[in-house]
């Protein structure tokens, strides 16, 4: 009994103990424990509490729309992008002003602008010279706008439509600026506007500009219908020089591309050589070379005009007679006849000039020896010396032995060299006495005829991208038919040319190696002269008549008359003007 008591009285202890370790969870706390226990957790998780409660400020804020963008507006800028039209036309109005909480910006030629404001509510004004100004409130969206805002504005004076082309191609010349008192506008990609001018003008002065093009000013007609009379033609910016004798003496003068404002860069003296007076510009125009006797005496001079300053440096003279080969971009390239005996040591001399520094380099000398025709021996450049494209100069020397002259060690051969002195090269050297001759058949190339002495047969070589080989492409009856000369483009990536057909030419651009020509010209009486930049070639006519045309062909337009000597540069492609 006494022990059944004694389990009883331990299981009631035990059932008091477990109680009080469970009492947390099992039994309702009191109000003391409950807020002491609220602390602790506080106490542990207070930044995320805070950062939740900061994020729930900011969500309510801004579902509200007045503090949304007061917040945001303290920080954030968007893009608000403006379309504006003629209420009467819904036609694009350029030039227009539009001002966005006080930032200022200009319609372009789709009379769209684009202000970058901070979001949020904002005034917007749109005005105009001639048009009733606007204004109306908008909001700066907080996200990217999806479409530009689109806003009618009324004209108060009459609406004039105004077209605009390119003078020497006839397309359409976009964004030009149509200027007239305080009025302005510009042209759209048809090269369309509309002026808006004082209700009561009949007549009214303009200007016309846009990027590389010559301004123009204009008498616009006020009328509310297209008429011919306001459609204008700009002509594309550049200048061309060219020799002529329209004043008596055979002077250097230049021209608008359209012939407008022509000048004499440099005034003849009455002492030149009509016969023997060149002028061959380089391929981006900055450069001329002059050969003339301007100065007088026996022989001519080289001379150097710069044609951004007008300035006139003699590039070379002497008791010489001067033959140019032609420009290799910045270098003229010339060869130098000195007085005296063709065996005479350093007789001929190949050169070149380079234009910016004013430097002269001997590319080439010719060897000789002896004292008259029986035991000379000498070399003789032959007929040609050709820039090629390249900027290789490829020239042959023959070498010429009198009767009872010693044994030499000389021999022909064909060289190259760059024109700046650079790469010389022996392409192929042939025994002595053997006469060579060059030809040039595209512009990277040339043919190289070899004749022996007696009997021997001649044999033909072709020369290309830095290859010599023989060739039966060409023989003793077509080695000295006419190939055409390649004017290559100031970039270098094109050329121009024409071919004889039925006595008249048809003239062709195509690649650097004269290939996958697109004819421009057919049967035409035009005759190539040069490039003016990559977009338009020069034509002559009637070797007194010089005419500009767009690269991919057209109608040419007349520039101006000019004196052509009575020479031609065949194979002469590093400039203009040889042809």
């Amino acid at each position: 009994m006494a022990k059944r008591d004694a389990r009883e009285e331990q299981k009631k202890q035990d059932a008091e103990i477990q109680k009080d370790e469970f009492a947390p969870e099992m039994s309702t706390p009191s109000q003391p424990s409950r807020g002491r226990n609220f602390r602790q957790w506080l106490q542990m998780h207070r930044s995320g509490v805070i950062l939740s409660a900061a994020v729930a400020i900011i969500i309510i804020l801004f579902a509200v729309p007045v503090t949304r963008y007061a917040l945001a507006g303290a920080v954030l800028k968007q893009n608000y992008a403006v379309e504006v039209v003629d209420a009467e036309t819904k036609k694009p109005v350029a030039s227009a002003t539009v001002r966005l909480d006080g930032i200022k910006m200009t319609t372009d030629s789709k009379g769209k602008a684009s202000v970058r404001a901070a979001v949020g509510p904002a005034p917007l004004e749109v005005s105009k010279i001639y048009y009733q100004t606007t204004r109306q409130d908008v909001v700066v969206p907080i996200f990217r706008q999806k479409t530009a805002h689109k806003l009618q504005i009324k004209a108060t004076g009459r609406q004039v439509p105004i077209t605009v082309t390119d003078k020497i191609s006839g397309k359409p010349v976009e964004e030009a600026t149509i200027a007239a008192d305080k009025a302005e506008t510009k042209t759209d990609k048809d090269g369309r506007a509309t002026l808006v001018v004082p209700a009561d003008k009949t007549k009214i002065t303009a200007t016309i500009s846009s990027e590389g093009f010559n301004k123009l000013p204009v008498d616009i007609t006020v009328a509310t219908n297209q008429i011919d009379s306001n459609k204008f033609a700009l002509t594309p910016a550049g200048i061309v020089y060219f020799l002529s004798n329209e004043s008596g003496t055979l002077d250097v003068v230049k021209s608008n591309l359209d012939g407008s404002d022509r000048k004499i860069v440099l005034k003849g003296t009455g002492k030149e050589d009509k016969r023997n007076t060149f002028l061959l510009a380089s391929r981006d125009w900055k450069y001329l070379t002059l050969h003339s006797k301007r100065d007088g005496g026996e022989y001519a001079k080289l001379f150097l005009i710069e044609t951004d300053t007008g300035k006139v440096t003699v590039m070379d003279e002497g008791n010489a007679t001067f033959g140019l080969v032609g420009w290799s971009d910045d270098y003229m390239v010339y060869r130098v006849n000195r007085s005296g005996n063709s065996w005479d040591n350093n007789h001929l001399a190949l050169k070149s000039y380079h234009a910016p520094s004013k430097k002269i380099t001997t590319l080439d000398q010719t060897f000789g020896s002896g004292t008259n025709y029986t035991n000379m021996v000498y070399e003789n450049y032959g007929n040609a010396t050709f820039a090629l494209a390249g900027g290789e100069v490829v020239f042959s020397k023959t070498v010429y032995t009198g009767q009872f002259a010693g044994p030499t060690d000389k021999q022909s051969a064909l060289y190259s060299i760059h024109a700046d002195g650079s790469g010389r090269k022996t392409l192929k050297a042939f025994p002595d006495r053997n006469y060579l001759e060059l030809v040039p058949y595209g512009p990277n190339g040339v043919y190289l005829s070899v004749a022996g002495v007696g009997d021997a047969k001649t044999q033909y070589f072709e020369y290309e991208d830095s290859k010599i080989e023989s060739t039966d492409e060409v023989n003793d009856g077509n080695f000295y038919d006419p190939y055409p000369t390649y004017l290559w483009s100031p970039s270098k990536k094109q050329t121009l040319w024409s071919e004889p057909r039925d006595g008249k030419n048809v003239m062709f651009v195509g690649d650097i190696h004269g290939k996958n020509g697109k004819q421009i010209a057919a049967l035409s009486d035009y005759s190539v002269f040069g490039w003016f930049t990559d977009q338009y070639v020069l034509v002559s006519k009637d070797a007194s008549e010089l005419y500009i045309m767009p690269t991919g062909g057209g109608a040419p337009l007349k520039m101006t008359d000019y004196y052509k000597p009575d020479f031609t540069f065949r194979g002469y492609g590093g400039g203009y003007g040889g042809l």
